[in-house]
């Protein structure tokens, strides 16, 4: 992963390497300064890359309450664009673990948000990302609505090369519901172009085989590099596999492909589904209600102290 280095203050020691991440202690000094400091502004960005490193290390719950904190640290900010990035976290987050309300809302907070800071390369991505959600929830219609939506304002300005991803994505999409050639349509040009990319073949992989073109699926599967694949591919890849070992009769091979896929599935579905995930917002709205009582306790105290404290100046 490239290392790159974010300045969020003015003084050397507000200087982080955000991107090569193995512990969170540099990251949390920064938070604990501008806790302490009082610039909510600066808070607002520590947070942020706070759940960044959180992200990088794997860390789900501190990962989610950071980005959370990034929002509630200023919401009257006016780095509006920084708040749009932080839902957008928030939105790929949830809709990792299939709370899809909770991202959709996310997303639509981090659209408004990118609209203010008039950021169409982020709007596209937020369209993009509610196309994701929808397609995860099987409404079809919407996901492609949105998917052509974030294409269209992509090439409208001029980001060419990320308006090929979400193609990409579109494109599952149409595979997913058998729809070949409107699949094939989103992929071509990219072949034309000459891109290089694995997912790129996995996606021409599955159209294949869904035409029953065994050769055609054979040279797709042998172009991936299973390595440049998250655990999501590379499930499909053994998945496709297996479909194409079983088609030439290989029920061996095949047999090792399908075990290969239960064990991703498996390791997958671990993830998503730990007891602690359907608590989170639940623990960091509880968290912070408890930070909010002790701050009212505190205040009620400092408020009974006065009035004892000025009989006392009196006296002396």
């Amino acid at each position: 992963m490239d290392i790159r280095i974010v300045k969020i203050g003015e003084n050397s020691q507000d200087y982080i390497e955000i991107g090569c991440h193995k512990t969170d202690e540099n990251i949390n000094e920064i938070v604990s300064f501008y806790q302490s400091y009082g610039d909510m502004e600066k808070l607002m960005k520590a947070y942020f890359y706070q759940g960044s490193v959180y992200r990088d290390l794997h860390d789900t719950i501190k990962q989610l309450h950071s980005f959370l904190k990034c929002i509630d640290a200023n919401k009257n900010t006016s780095q509006v664009e920084l708040l749009g990035q932080a839902y957008g976290q928030l939105s790929s987050l949830y809709s990792f673990m299939n709370l899809y309300q909770e991202s959709m809302e996310a997303s639509r907070n981090a659209l408004h948000f990118y609209s203010l800071a008039n950021k169409p390369q982020r709007i596209a991505g937020c369209y993009n990302q509610l196309g994701r959600v929808f397609y995860a929830m099987q409404v079809t219609d919407s996901a492609e609505y949105y998917f052509l939506k974030a294409i269209e304002l992509y090439e409208t300005n001029g980001f060419h090369n990320i308006a090929n991803l979400s193609r990409m994505e579109l494109s599952v999409l149409y595979r997913d519901n058998k729809k070949v050639q409107e699949a094939q349509k989103q992929l071509r040009p990219l072949l034309d172009e000459g891109i290089r990319q694995d997912l790129l073949f996995l996606n021409y992989a599955g159209i294949t085989s869904l035409e029953g073109e065994a050769d055609s699926t054979k040279k797709y599967l042998e172009l991936i590099n299973p390595q440049k694949l998250n655990v999501y591919g590379k499930e499909k890849l053994a998945n496709l596999w297996a479909t194409y070992y079983q088609s030439i009769g290989e029920y061996k091979k095949a047999l090792g492909e399908m075990n290969r896929t239960k064990e991703l599935n498996d390791s997958i579905s671990k993830y998503e589904n730990t007891s602690a995930i359907g608590h989170l917002q639940a623990l960091y709205n509880y968290d912070k209600w408890q930070s909010q009582i002790k701050q009212v306790q505190d205040q009620n105290r400092i408020n009974m102290l006065i009035p004892v404290l000025v009989v006392l100046l009196i006296l002396l």
